[in-house]
């Protein structure tokens, strides 16, 4: 797996600069479980994985399931990927006693209160289907960040489905239902 790891350098997602580690390490671990990992360096996107870190390194590993290949889709160009703004929150590092909540971009590059999970995703979801289009949160290298002093925050990025051409559309069907299965998680995580 050590050299899986090395050959993609997406999935090793550097951390040195967050101060609180391993809060950042365990909210991640926490949440990663409701979003696939988009990989642009060999454009896939990985279903199944594991995340490892060891206390004081200043990197977390992202490993696919080897034995899992029937969970990695290939052949989706970073162009349908795009970053969104949205901000996946630790409650608690807002004062909130819901375990999650979720930040959204408003007008004039400014983001919202943080708002509960359940809200959050139906006002998203409504944004996106206005446009033609799924909500279809993944994450990739990068998006574990934080602000304030030390407290984490997960920032998404979407896959534009209607863009995923070269792909077949039982493919497209089947990457469109394994991450709108995987959000679920998030919606049942804070029931």
């Amino acid at each position: 797996m050590a050299g899986f790891a090395s050959d993609n350098k997406d999935l090793l997602w550097d951390i040195a600069t967050l101060r609180g580690k391993q809060k950042a390490v365990d909210f991640f671990k926490e949440v990663c479980g409701a979003f696939c990992v988009y990989s642009p360096s060999v454009s896939q996107l990985y279903t199944s994985y594991e995340v490892f870190w060891r206390p004081g390194s200043d990197g977390l590993a992202v490993l696919p399931n080897p034995y899992a290949f029937h969970d990695t889709f290939s052949f989706i160009p970073e162009s349908v990927i795009t970053t969104t703004g949205i901000r996946v929150i630790p409650g608690d590092a807002v004062g909130r006693h819901e375990q999650v909540m979720i930040s959204i971009p408003i007008k004039g590059g400014k983001m919202s209160p943080p708002v509960p999970v359940e809200r959050a995703l139906e006002l998203i979801r409504t944004k996106y289907q206005q446009h033609g289009r799924q909500f279809l949160p993944v994450i990739t290298r990068g998006d574990l960040r934080e602000f304030r002093k030390n407290s984490p925050y997960l920032h998404l990025h979407v896959m534009n489905e209607k863009l995923l051409t070269q792909m077949s559309s039982l493919d497209r069907y089947n990457v469109q239902g394994v991450i709108c299965e995987r959000l679920h998680r998030l919606d049942r995580m804070v029931a």
